[in-house]
C-alpha cells in the first residue's frame, strides 16, 4: 500500500471517530435533556458528522487497491497464503474487540442480549458494520482481480447497478419508485444493507489499482470536475436531510465520485500528512477500539459531571482527541 493510501486511511479514521464522537455526545446530551438542535454550533456539528459518509467508502476503496497490489503480475493472481493471512488479520481482532465492546456496553449501559442475538450481531457486523462486507470481498477477490483486469468497466457497472438496486430495496422510493415485494428475494442475505451503501467501492479500488497507467491521464484531466461533483452532491445531500429539497439518491453519489479523485491527490498537498500516516497505520485497531473508549468517557461524564453535556460544541472536540489517542 503506498503512502498516499496510508494517509487517506488516516483521514477516513478521523472522520469515523469524529462522526461517532458527535453521535454519542448528542445522544447522551439528549438523554439528559440538555441537547439543543438549533443554533450555529449544532449545524456545524451536524455538517462535520455528515462528513463521516466518506469514511467507509475510502476504507473499502483502499482495501481493494491493496488486494490488487498483492495480486500484481501478469496475469494478476492472489496466493492462498495472502488470503488466509488477510482474513486472520481481519477476523481475529474483530471477534476479540466485538466481545469486549459488548462487555463494556453491559457495564456502561446495562445492555444485554440473548446468545443468539449476540451471534446475529456478530454476523451482520454490529457495531462494526463494514467488516462482514470486507470479509466477503476478500473471499471473492480471486474472482474480482482477473475480472478487474480483463473487464474493468463491466465489473464496476455490475456492482454499481446492484448497489443502486439494493438502495431502492433498503430505502424504498430512493429512485422515485418502489420495487415489487418479490424483488426483495434478490437481496444478498446479511450483506444486503452494506452492499446498498458501499457495494461498488472495493471493486472500484481493484479496477483502479490494476489499470492505473491507462486511466490516470483521464483522472488528472477530470479531477476538479469530480471534486466539484462530490462537493455538490454532499451539499444536496445535506439539503435533502433537512427536507429542504427531495433528492434522496444524491447523498450516495458524493462518496463514490470522491473515490475517482483519490488516485490523483498529491500526497504532499494533504495537511499534516505524516501525522495522518501514523493514524492510517493504526486505522483498523482504532476502528475496533474507539467506540469502547468514547462510550466509556461519555458514561463517566454523564455520571460525574453531567452539566458539561450542555456545552457539546466544547466537549465534543475534547472527547474526540481522547477517542483518537
Amino acid at each position: 500500500m503506498n503512502r498516499l493510501n496510508v494517509a487517506l486511511s488516516g483521514v477516513a479514521m478521523l472522520l469515523i471517530v469524529l462522526n461517532h464522537t458527535i453521535y454519542l455526545g448528542t445522544e447522551y446530551a439528549t438523554k439528559l435533556g440538555v441537547f439543543s438542535n438549533t443554533g450555529l454550533g449544532y449545524y456545524i456539528l451536524w455538517i462535520f458528522q455528515a462528513l463521516g459518509s466518506f469514511a467507509v467508502p475510502i476504507f473499502l476503496f483502499i482495501s481493494g487497491s491493496f488486494v490488487a497490489y498483492a495480486a500484481r503480475g501478469e496475469p494478476p493472481r492472489l496466493t492462498r497464503k495472502f488470503l488466509q493471512s488477510g482474513l486472520i488479520h481481519i477476523l481475529v481482532p474483530y471477534l476479540i474487540w466485538t466481545i469486549i465492546f459488548y462487555l463494556v456496553l453491559n457495564l456502561n449501559r446495562g445492555e444485554a442480549y440473548a446468545l443468539t442475538e449476540y451471534i446475529q450481531r456478530l454476523l451482520v457486523g454490529n457495531p462494526f458494520h463494514f467488516i462482514p462486507l470486507l470479509v466477503f470481498f476478500y473471499l471473492i477477490s480471486p474472482i474480482l482481480v482477473p475480472l478487474g483486469k480483463r473487464f474493468p468497466w463491466v465489473l464496476i457497472l455490475v456492482f454499481l447497478a446492484y448497489q443502486i438496486f439494493l438502495l431502492n430495496i433498503k430505502y424504498p422510493g430512493t429512485l422515485g419508485f418502489s420495487f415489487p415485494g418479490w424483488m426483495n428475494r434478490l437481496e444478498l442475505p446479511i450483506l444486503g444493507g452494506t452492499l446498498a451503501d458501499w457495494g461498488v467501492c472495493f471493486p472500484l479500488g481493484i479496477v483502479f489499482s490494476l489499470n492505473m497507467p491507462k486511466i490516470r491521464p483521464a483522472l488528472e484531466k477530470l479531477k476538479w470536475l469530480f471534486t466539484g461533483l462530490a462537493f455538490l452532491s454532499f451539499v444536496i445531500g445535506l439539503l435533502d436531510a433537512r427536507q429542504l429539497i427531495s433528492a434522496p439518491f444524491v447523498r450516495f453519489i458524493g462518496p463514490i465520485v470522491f473515490l475517482l479523485v483519490i488516485p490523483v491527490i498529491p500526497r504532499n498537498s494533504i495537511p499534516a500528512v505524516r501525522r495522518l500516516e501514523e493514524v492510517g497505520k493504526r486505522s483498523y485497531g482504532i476502528y475496533l477500539t474507539h467506540l469502547i473508549v468514547l462510550d466509556t468517557v461519555y458514561t463517566l461524564i454523564f455520571s460525574l459531571v453531567p452539566a458539561s453535556l450542555k456545552y457539546t460544541s466544547i466537549l465534543i472536540p475534547f472527547v474526540f482527541v481522547i477517542g483518537l489517542l
